[in-house]
């Protein structure tokens, strides 16, 4: 590993710990108080998220399909989605509901909820495909007629998850909550751990006190001053940081590591890469620290030049025995040096109030349609490069993409039946006593001829269309497109 690897290491710790820890009393309630909110299990909640947008960077704007900077200006210019919510993470209940208002009129544009209950998650989404059809192309507002029509309520469960998702994704699971909470609470061990015993003596100045209201300011003109004091207090207590790390890997119990994504192996390389990375951070510390801190003012001035008055700002505030406000505000000036006026200029604005210890209560809507019934109308696509063998394919919900081997015959192309066949949801099978490749739709065998290479069956393009699909060639690209 070497010293580039090493530092971005810390650098992606420090980042996150340096804003949330420090030893000045402000620090330590700042980071008690967010500690208290993120842990509340029980809750009614309700606030707003702000977006507005001035400019955008030249090149997102390239391409044929591109959207012109004024249309994409205009449309984010200023939305406003206020939301009223309640959670019951012990029972394992929630409902959201959202508005979405233009920022300046505040006139209502759409909506849409969520509910979860009986391990079934529920989406309210008609008002939601309304204002995405007003924003599409015709054809974009035909295919979502075609598969939302009629639809209120989306219906999602971990039985439908496990039906749908391709064997890559076959851990994706509706239980979003159970999975939160305890992600949470690992999460809030962990920063424990490192506030309490690494970043103890370490301060950014960065919090202010008013009354129970903390406020953190960090200033574009002060990110390097932070960094370079973060890094330096960082590789001067390596030693620390990786005991409080390992600590806390060694503490998982199974159910938590998997939580957290971990496997044995994963946990058992984490452990090793730490022990790596304490041997060569003290093996060239010194270097590294008078590198840090000799950084030229010319790097630092290209900087602010890039980031110009970004700023961002959170808080926390405790405004009653079990009411807490938190607010974040975050203004991006970013621009090429080299270029002042391809620049980025936004601001995001999230507000939350907190009600803890509310009695919860959630009604599932009736009525729902399920995202299976929803999958079977929507199409299957895949596309590929008959030169390179890459893939990209949609079925429904999910995407996928890789390489598949492509066959020529006489001049002909041939693609793997039973990749692409089942990458799009058909059930390829074979007849050993007829020496058959088919294809099983609605009970019926469409036998499908090719050509065998390596045991696998290849057939030509256009023999797709004996299962429905339709077949597309694009001479530019090289790729064949199969969709239904």
């Amino acid at each position: 590993m070497d010293k580039r690897r090493w530092l971005a290491l810390l650098l992606v710790v420090l980042m996150g710990i340096s804003l949330l820890s420090g030893c000045s009393p402000a620090e330590k309630s700042y980071y008690s108080l967010m500690s208290e909110v993120r842990t509340q299990t029980v809750y009614e909640d309700s606030g707003s998220y702000t977006i507005e947008v001035s400019a955008l960077p030249a090149g997102m704007f390239t391409g044929q399909d591109s959207p012109s900077a004024s249309t994409l200006i205009n449309a984010l210019s200023q939305i406003r989605i206020e939301y009223k919510g309640k959670v019951d993470m012990k029972q394992q209940v929630y409902q959201y509901d959202y508005v979405i208002l233009e920022g300046r009129t505040r006139a209502e544009v759409g909506a849409f909820s969520i509910a979860y209950k009986n391990g079934i998650m529920y989406i309210k989404i008609d008002q939601l495909m309304n204002l995405i059809k007003e924003l599409g192309t015709p054809v974009e507002r035909e295919n979502l007629d075609r598969i939302f029509t009629g639809v209120e309520w989306v219906s999602l469960s971990d039985q439908d998850m496990a039906g749908l998702a391709p064997e890559s994704q076959a851990g994706i699971t509706s239980q979003l909550l159970s999975n939160f909470s305890g992600q949470q609470l690992l999460i809030k061990k962990l920063l424990d751990g490192l506030v309490n015993d690494v970043y103890n003596d370490y301060s950014t100045s960065l919090i202010a006190q008013s009354g129970n209201k903390y406020t953190m300011t960090l200033r574009g003109s002060d990110l390097m001053d932070v960094f370079k004091s973060g890094a330096i207090y960082t590789i001067n207590n390596i030693d620390k940081l990786s005991q409080s790390l390992k600590n806390f890997l060694n503490s998982l119990t199974p159910a938590e590591a998997a939580q957290l994504g971990l496997t044995a192996d994963a946990r058992l390389q984490a452990l090793q890469i730490l022990d790596e990375m304490v041997l060569e951070v003290k093996q060239d510390s010194q270097s590294a620290i008078r590198e840090i801190e000799g950084m030229s003012a010319a790097s630092e001035a290209e900087m602010l030049r890039a980031i110009n008055d970004s700023e961002f700002v959170s808080s926390v505030e405790k405004t009653g025995t079990n009411n807490y406000k938190v607010t974040a505000r975050v203004h991006l000036n970013l621009s090429d040096p080299d270029n002042p006026r391809d620049r980025l200029l936004a601001a995001f604005t999230a507000e939350q109030n907190i009600n803890a210890g509310a009695a919860v209560q959630v009604i599932a809507p009736a009525g729902a349609v399920s995202v299976t019934e929803l999958q079977s109308r929507m199409p299957r696509k895949m596309t590929v490069n008959i030169d390179t063998g890459d893939y990209s394919s949609s079925n429904g919900l999910f995407s996928n993409s890789g390489r598949l081997s492509v066959q020529m015959v006489d001049g002909r192309t041939y693609l793997p039946l039973r990749m692409v066949g089942e990458s799009l949801g058909e059930t390829v099978g074979w007849d050993q006593d007829a020496h058959q490749a088919y294809v099983l739709q609605n009970g019926q065998r469409i036998n499908m001829t090719g050509t065998i290479v390596n045991s696998r069956t290849y057939i030509k393009m256009g023999d797709f269309e004996q299962m429905g699909f339709s077949v597309g060639w694009n001479d530019h690209t090289r790729t064949v497109t199969v969709t239904k």
